[in-house]
């Protein structure tokens, strides 16, 4: 698991010689994806699209020339319908510079492999009760260059999850700006929750970096891993008092990198992971964490902790 290069900005670099396919309506676009070949772009013109249900996206394109499914022109068109996209036997497809505004997630269903969503925009028109934006439960997911803002309600900007026991595998986060969670409550308003409940063993392999979390004060959890084997490096969570990096469950993670100014800090459960080179500043805490009687935080066990600063300025601080 690498950082991008630069050759890797543009989401349909490597597609240079497909066709452009201008598309204005669901029927239209259904028509083309029936149609498209690797390395062709399927264009939505600008526009607003209230659609009722979603339009299942049901193509493959190859890892040299997926098939990039964009608007027109970036930020052009709108779903402020009750949906947008599903996902059925898709792979090696690129969603490209929406705007959802939807009132239902974005799901990318565990039926697809090698999708990637880039370049959007998320404030979905929230019910007035829980909700979640944009939920991963397919291997192979980058979600890249996006922008999550003004949440109110109880939920997360995004969840990784996966069928059964299971977690979607080898998903990537990075470049994203994560900002404005405003739910006031005790818990359920993180940002990125990478697995969930009982999935602590499954082995995710997830990489979350170089992100912005700006002002997501949803949860004391900003980034809530619960399940094994991912990294978690190089982002910067500013902008509040909220807002914890936690292995909450699960083993063998990396924690490295990161930036926590003013925020809650660092919170530690499980066995075998690797802490350093982060920088906590303000009230944050660095917490290895000891367990509890009814078993919801495992003690951690044979952590690797060094090369980590504390600059405490003011209220309760702790590392150990």
């Amino acid at each position: 698991m690498t950082t991008t290069s630069s050759a890797d900005d543009g989401a349909t670099s490597a597609a240079a010689t497909g066709r452009t396919i201008p598309v204005d309506s669901a029927e239209a676009l259904l028509k083309a994806l029936g149609k498209a070949a690797p390395g062709d772009r399927v264009e939505l013109a600008p526009g607003n699209y209230d659609w009722d249900k979603p339009v299942v996206l049901q193509a493959a394109g190859t890892d040299e020339a997926p098939i990039t499914i964009a608007s027109a022109r970036r930020g052009g068109a709108v779903f402020d319908g009750a949906a947008s996209f599903a996902f059925g036997r898709a792979e090696h497809l690129v969603i490209q510079g929406f705007q959802f505004r939807q009132r239902t997630p974005l799901t990318v269903a565990h039926t697809a492999r090698h999708i990637r969503i880039t370049r959007n925009l998320f404030e979905l028109d929230e019910p007035a009760g829980k909700n979640t934006w944009l939920i991963v439960t397919a291997d192979d997911t980058r979600v890249d260059r996006n922008a999550f803002r003004h949440k109110s309600s109880q939920g997360v900007f995004l969840q990784i999850d996966g069928p059964g026991d299971t977690v979607a595998r080898r998903v990537r986060v990075d470049r994203n700006l994560f900002h404005d969670h405003r739910f006031g409550g005790s818990n359920g308003g993180e940002a990125i929750r990478l697995g969930y409940g009982v999935k602590g063993p499954a082995v995710a392999n997830a990489v979350i970096e170089g992100n912005l979390f700006l002002a997501a004060n949803g949860d004391d959890e900003v980034v809530s891993v619960k399940c094994s084997g991912n990294v978690v490096r190089n982002n910067t969570v500013t902008g509040g008092t909220r807002g914890s990096i936690v292995l909450r469950s699960g083993n063998d993670s990396t924690v490295s990198g990161n930036f926590l100014l003013g925020t809650a800090g660092i919170r530690v459960y499980g066995d075998d992971h690797e802490v350093f080179n982060n920088h906590l500043q303000g009230e944050g805490q660095l917490i290895i964490g000891p367990g509890d009687h009814g078993k919801e935080h495992l003690p951690a066990r044979r952590t690797l902790v060094v090369h980590n600063t504390v600059v405490a300025t003011g209220g309760r601080r702790r590392c150990g």
